[in-house]
């Protein structure tokens, strides 16, 4: 994942400490702007951190401008320009605290051996269609080497904002930059927000709509899940989601309920994160065919690439020879095209050996400018890149209006087909710079295929799909389960994985770990107001809840919660829990999947 100043899509705030009752807590907090709150990796608690590698983060206890710690950004490798990527540290505001004020965020830098660029506060605002504005203090940042000095970023926040963050950061070619003592002003008065509680009434439903389960693991039974039957009801596709996708529970969890809906709902597609193609090759080994699982599974990402994956795929391998019934394995992501231009060439070469090399051509012109876009001047790799995707464009085009019904079967021709549209579709991601429309452009184009393989399914054939939280949600910007809700409506339903604390598998620097840490969830979080409940595990059906509800409307208000992606982080999000999942399912303490490889 690409990080900068302009990508600021994650938003979290608050920290404080519970009194004597779980659920009682003080009407005090902090955003950690002191960076005095300390996590495993000694990192500041509640800020997120820029994914870009050629950064260090820590809490510095030898220098600091008050308190014990202060926060140091440090390059660990020298280069000879500025940085366009950010060595940057951030956090989310509630935007209905902000929205239609001005933001003044005052804080103390130090810097040492800044040779280019400088060491920064910052405040963004994101619209429905992106970066409103943003204030990186345009050259007034702390250059060289210099003792603490008071700077300032300040910004109004539209009406239409829909998040606001502010951070640190720094993008020298070298050097160290520190920070501390942050204080934020909403039209020039201090501002903190409050931490949020349950009232009675509120926990009382809680405990009464919270169903424990016995177990994640597979083949256990399913008398302790009867509530999933009626969160899934007559719906025709499921998406599980997942908090990390280095989560051992989620994995054992998600095998389970694959089993499940398989075995009592008629779910005959398990469709995951991974390319169509790949995903294809699996099938094959799930429907009998010759083969070793294991380098099959090296080409899916880390997340599926593990010990608790393979155990799901070699249970479906095992169900569909036992004769009680019949399951497919599928793939409905896009982000690498060398897999499906390698099929959209041989079935070319085998019934259009002709136009079999000049599409060749195309693709291999199309991967070299993808891998040089970020290398070419400025401009000339993407108008490349922009030219050669259209070309693909045309490849694809020129196969759906051919005819090789004379030469083999329909199924094959739509198989090409869809792979010269695969094609197309990571061909048009490169031209995306950013995380924000790179993301929903990667989201509506695996709802595409999904709906790709639905259709060219048997009738009626229902779905179960095995993705992020964030994929599968039904709300939050236009994600894939958003569009699958417009597109199938109640015949979609969403259900996310939410936890307390644990081990996790994720990027952590240059790396690939399963030591990360995710510490005990802070006091106000969606996160912990789950864990107060003391239950190890539970489902929660979310689908008869109303914003109305004095009960249970406060899972429609946006609280903190961790979703952590690809990379190891800290921070926490804001979320609507009700309106982006029809369920949740909650795991108190999780350990890390056992991977291996990537």
């Amino acid at each position: 994942m690409k990080s900068s100043l302009l990508l600021l899509f994650v938003f979290l705030y608050t920290h404080s400490y519970a009194q004597n009752s779980i659920y009682k807590i003080e009407d005090r907090s902090a955003l950690n702007q002191d960076f005095e709150q300390v996590s495993a990796d000694n990192t500041p608690t509640r800020w997120f951190l820029s994914e870009e590698k050629k950064y260090q983060y820590f809490l510095d206890s030898t220098i600091a401008f008050s308190g014990k710690r202060s926060l140091r950004i440090t390059r660990l490798t020298q280069g000879s320009e500025v940085e366009s990527r950010n060595g940057s540290a951030y956090i989310g505001l509630p935007i209905d605290d902000v929205r239609g004020k001005k933001i003044t965020l005052h804080g103390y830098i130090r810097t040492a051996d800044l040779t280019s660029g400088s060491a920064v506060l910052w405040v963004a605002v994101i619209g429905p269609s992106g970066l409103l504005a943003i204030d990186t203090m345009g050259g007034r940042g702390a250059k060289g080497t210099t003792e603490w000095k008071q700077y300032m970023a300040e910004l109004y926040v539209d009406s239409t904002a829909t998040s606001v963050s502010i951070g640190v950061g720094q993008n020298s070619s070298k050097g160290s930059a520190w920070f501390d003592k942050l204080e934020i002003l909403l039209d020039s008065k201090p501002y903190e927000p409050k931490l949020f509680a349950l009232n009675d009434d509120q926990v009382d439903w809680l405990k009464q709509a919270a169903h424990p389960f016995k177990t994640s693991k597979a083949e256990s039974g399913f008398e302790d899940l009867t509530s999933i039957k009626e969160i899934v009801g007559s719906a025709e596709i499921v998406g599980l989601g997942e908090a990390t996708h280095g989560t051992k529970e989620f994995s054992e969890m998600k095998h389970r309920l694959v089993e499940y809906l398989t075995t009592n709902s008629g779910f005959t597609i398990f469709s995951v994160e991974a390319g169509m193609p790949e995903a294809h090759k699996i099938n094959d080994y799930i429907q009998g065919g010759h083969g070793n699982l294991r380098n099959l599974m090296k080409e899916l990402f880390y997340g599926l690439n593990t010990k608790e994956f393979e155990a799901l795929l070699e249970w479906m391998r095992k169900y569909n020879t036992s004769g009680k019934g019949y399951i497919e394995f599928t793939g409905f992501d896009m982000q690498d095209l060398n897999a499906p231009a390698s099929n959209v060439i041989e079935f070319l070469k085998q019934h259009d050996p002709d136009y079999a090399i000049t599409v060749r051509k195309n693709y291999d012109s199309l991967r070299s400018y993808i891998e040089a876009i970020y290398t070419m001047p400025a401009g000339q790799g993407k108008i490349k890149l922009a030219a050669s995707a259209n070309d693909a464009l045309l490849v694809f085009r020129h196969m759906q209006a051919a005819n090789y019904q004379k030469s083999t079967s329909q199924k094959e021709i739509d198989w090409a087909i869809q792979n010269a549209n695969v094609v197309v579709q990571a061909a048009y991601m490169g031209l995306h710079d950013d995380n924000y429309s790179s993301s929903y452009y990667r989201d509506s184009c695996m709802s595409e295929n999904i709906r790709w393989i639905k259709d060219h399914a048997q009738s009626g054939a229902k779905l179960i799909l095995w993705a992020h939280n964030g994929h599968v949600a039904k709300s939050d910007g236009w994600r894939m389960g958003v569009h699958l809700d417009r597109i199938y409506g109640k015949k979609y339903r969403a259900i996310g994985f939410k936890f307390n604390e644990g081990t996790y598998t994720a990027w952590s620097g240059n790396a690939l770990s399963s030591s990360n840490v995710a510490m005990p969830s802070d006091p106000g979080t969606l996160d912990w107001i789950f864990h107060s409940l003391g239950m190890p595990r539970f489902i929660l059906d979310m689908q008869n809840t109303s914003a109305s509800d004095p009960r249970s409307g406060w899972l429609h208000k946006k609280l903190e919660t961790k979703d952590i992606g690809g990379a190891a982080e800290q921070g926490y999000i804001f979320q609507k829990a009700a309106e982006r999942w029809d369920a949740i399912i909650f795991f108190d303490k999780t350990s890390s999947i056992e991977c291996y490889g990537y």
